[in-house]
């Protein structure tokens, strides 16, 4: 069975329709641009699955319902893999019923290749604040607390995994790692308005009366 990115896409884009109906408001547009971003430093179908279907906010369900999916349909073994590093797991012991994000969540997907490079720009994108939701004070709280300790943790696990011969496009140093992100995200968000323009201008190419008219402007200079 054959389980493309396009199927990926759409399967993430089913689910996430569905969590907006009961109120979650970001519709997938977080995992959109970790894919993208994934994508941009060179990393193939694989790492992009991970990226589009990932999803580890508990509250929303969408995570493991999500793994379950993609398992159904055929994903490639290695992308239901890292899907299971990057979902974070109900903990009947643990005081919220989840485990916990960083020994639990972050350790796992540490030690999973595709799930730590989507793990890092997944960080990224949480910590940029034109990405960002919600009032800042609490995403200050959330990037001390929460995303950069988890960018050491992920960054020191690719070190280890480069001394070991692994090959990566982004250094394992935090401060190069994050202008390396940064730039990427930028330049991505670049191209994404130059490719809405183009569509844009595409479209209106074809509107019959204002190429008749675009056309007759060009003659008359």
């Amino acid at each position: 069975m054959s389980f493309t990115l396009d199927e990926a896409i759409a399967l993430a884009d089913s689910a996430h329709r569905g969590a907006v109906d009961t109120g979650r408001p970001r519709g997938g547009d977080h995992q959109r641009a970790v894919r993208r971003l994934v994508q941009a430093a060179g990393y193939g179908p694989a790492h992009q699955m991970t990226a589009v279907l990932h999803e580890d906010d508990e509250a929303s369900g969408v995570g493991p319902d999500l793994l379950a999916r993609a398992r159904a349909r055929g994903a490639p073994p290695e992308v239901v893999a890292a899907l299971e590093s990057v979902t974070r797991r109900p903990d009947p012991d643990a005081p919220d019923d989840w485990e916990p994000y960083l020994s639990g969540l972050i350790s796992r997907a540490a030690a999973n290749d595709i799930g730590r490079v989507v793990k890092l720009f997944d960080g990224v994108v949480s910590m940029l604040p034109w990405h960002a939701e919600g009032p800042p004070g609490a995403l200050r709280s959330q990037i001390e607390y929460r995303y950069r300790p988890a960018q050491a943790i992920l960054l020191a696990a690719e070190a280890s995994r480069r001394a070991e011969g692994l090959v990566g496009p982004f250094p394992v140093e935090r401060g190069a790692f994050l202008r390396y992100a940064i730039a990427l995200d930028t330049r991505v968000r670049a191209n994404d308005r130059f490719g809405a323009l183009a569509a844009r201008l595409e479209a209106l190419g074809h509107d019959d009366g204002l190429g008749t008219a675009l056309g007759e402007g060009y003659a008359a200079s």
